[in-house]
């Protein structure tokens, strides 16, 4: 089974790449193609659990109790069981949409001060390349307050966010991505998404030029 052609979201939270991947479904459902959106699972549960024991054993919470390499590798297990089945889509699947890659995991070993990237890098190598991905690239200011809009009481931290911002800029596989301001309005930045994967991904898709027209009604 051929796999359809992948398209990636990357970028800080609050970037709004949900946003945009479910307006970028919306488009091409619109034209009878199947998208299927492959989900990023939440960590929210289990973060606040590790903290609730780090707490009660006397650590400030689960960065402190495990230490960057423990902590990472744990979460990067998480993701990779999902990430895992992303080379697969219901039979006649036209386009998958990952709702992030493993590029972001890379990042925030590096944002964590983590040793081991080494071992996040072999643990996700073999999963399928995206066709495109979208860097939705947007300030570590803005992408705190979005956040903090959104759910008050989570954990985020500026400058955590600012030195996740750089890593990907350094794996050899940047020179592909495309770059997307995420500080624009969601329109404008659909506009670009449609535009970048209709170049991409080929003419039994969209052109680029219906991909104006598909912002524009």
């Amino acid at each position: 089974m051929t796999t359809p052609p992948i398209v990636a979201f990357i970028g800080l939270d609050g970037a709004g790449k949900s946003t945009q991947i479910e307006m970028l479904k919306a488009a091409y459902e619109a034209r009878g193609l199947s998208v299927f959106v492959h989900p990023n699972p939440s960590l929210q549960g289990l973060s606040a659990r590790l903290d609730e024991v780090a707490v009660e054993h006397g650590y400030d919470d689960r960065f402190a109790m495990l230490g960057p390499d423990t902590h990472k590798i744990m979460t990067a297990a998480v993701k990779w069981m999902a990430m895992s089945s992303l080379g697969t889509a219901p039979e006649g699947t036209d386009l998958i949409i990952a709702d992030r890659y493993a590029y972001c995991q890379i990042a925030a070993a590096d944002a964590l001060g983590a040793s081991n990237r080494w071992l996040i890098e072999g643990l996700f190598r073999g999963l399928p390349e995206p066709t495109l991905t979208l860097f939705m690239d947007l300030d570590p200011a803005l992408s705190v307050a979005r956040v903090k809009e959104r759910h008050p009481q989570e954990w985020i931290d500026h400058g955590f966010l600012t030195r996740q911002r750089d890593p990907p800029a350094a794996l050899p596989q940047e020179s592909a991505w495309t770059w997307i301001a995420a500080d624009a309005t969601f329109e404008e930045t659909d506009r670009c998404g449609l535009v970048a994967v209709a170049a991409q991904t080929g003419d039994w898709m969209l052109h680029p030029s219906d991909a104006a027209e598909a912002m524009l009604g």
